[in-house]
């Protein structure tokens, strides 16, 4: 995670800012495999140890379609998250970019779970109301994701200020 200085110093001459680090979008389609298959594993053991009634197969699905929703939630939620200058672009899982100004941010908080930072970023894009979640590993020496972006988001809409047209004289 880039210095607060070094971070101004990149948005102002418009260089890339990853927000998450790089391949982060082929992690977590990783960590989805192997969850999947921790839940195939289980189902298997679960159905050799009790055998096969009505319990075992509500158990099975119990076990199975929990975790699926809870994927799906995060497959359509976790993006990579980079900035440009004032620009702020998510990459989706299935390859679709969005592209949103920074001012455009209307809330960013971050929670820490179980060693994880979970970084819920909401904006408006387009009329219509939009969030995103940006996980990454809790690092208590590192600056926190939600940081930056606020730092971003100040320097952004300072900058605009700045470059505002002075009053017109007749």
């Amino acid at each position: 995670m880039p210095s607060q200085l070094n971070l101004l110093r990149q948005l102002e001459n418009r260089e890339k800012v990853r927000i998450t680090p790089t391949h982060y979008l082929k992690k977590w389609n990783l960590i989805f495999m192997l969850a999947a298959l921790f839940i195939l594993v289980l189902d298997f053991l679960i159905l050799i140890a009790l055998g096969k009634s009505f319990l075992t197969i509500g158990l099975i699905m119990l076990v199975s379609i929990l975790p699926v929703f809870f994927v799906f939630y995060l497959r359509k939620h976790i993006k990579s998250t980079y900035m440009t200058g004032d620009a702020l672009i998510f990459k989706s899982f299935d390859q679709t970019s969005k592209v949103t100004s920074l001012r455009s941010v209307r809330k960013v908080k971050t929670t820490s779970i179980l060693g994880l930072q979970w970084t819920r970023l909401d904006y408006n894009l387009d009329g219509k109301h939009n969030s995103v979640l940006i996980v990454n590993v809790d690092f208590s020496d590192s600056t926190s994701t939600e940081h930056i972006l606020t730092e971003a988001i100040d320097w952004s809409k300072k900058r605009k200020a700045n470059h505002k047209p002075g009053p017109v004289a007749v």
